[in-house]
């Protein structure tokens, strides 16, 4: 399975896909709805019991089409990681290295 994420300009992990998906193409499309969809789409942050605090993203239908990458300590944390993913969002760009345990591939090469 392969899934995405989205990487702040430190590196740093700002959110990632709420599923896993067969293909890389699969993949790059769901990355364009998060981006294209971005602005309309709603974030719910929510408290779950010994984890703390975390976010998903919803698309048009209610889709659940991104999450927190990590849970938070404290709500407020969680909402600005919802504003620095809801920024950073509509400007990704697909990387064209595809990882895996540690590895990485060019997605022009394939993954098995």
């Amino acid at each position: 399975m392969i899934v995405w994420r989205l990487v702040a300009s430190n590196n740093r992990v700002l959110g990632v896909s709420a599923t896993g998906f067969p293909a890389v193409q699969d993949a790059i499309t769901a990355i364009r709805t998060v981006r294209d969809g971005t602005s309309t789409a709603s974030i719910e942050v929510l408290h779950v019991p010994d984890r703390d605090w975390t976010w998903r993203m919803h698309g048009g239908e209610g889709t659940v089409i991104a999450v927190s990458y990590r849970s938070y300590k404290r709500r407020i944390d969680c909402r600005r990681a919802t504003e620095r993913f809801a920024a950073a969002a509509p400007y990704a760009e697909v990387d064209p290295a595809v990882g895996r345990r540690g590895r990485f591939w060019s997605a022009d090469q394939g993954v098995d």
